[in-house]
């Protein structure tokens, strides 16, 4: 069955990074903060900066611990559950 138009098929292993990107950031707040807070990419003194930054961060982390297809596969995840 073919995706809606403007949904990926791609797995998150195929994601590529523009797309990884632009996907974590179309997420609710909320949502971010839950993949955040599951691959413990935040740290203390994080909690200062505006969210944009915060997150940034966060997946410039996961790209240095090679954690970007577990960004993926949680991006998917919460797009599923909406």
């Amino acid at each position: 069955m073919p995706s809606p138009p403007g949904e990926s098929t791609k797995p998150a292993t195929t994601m590529t990074v523009r797309e990884l990107v632009h996907r974590f950031f179309r997420l609710s707040l909320s949502q971010k903060t839950e993949i955040v807070g599951r691959l413990d990419l935040a740290k203390e003194e994080d909690n200062a900066l505006p969210d944009v930054e915060r997150y940034k961060l966060a997946l410039l982390r996961a790209k240095e611990a090679n954690q970007l297809n577990d960004v993926g596969e949680l991006i998917e995840e919460m797009e599923k559950r909406g």
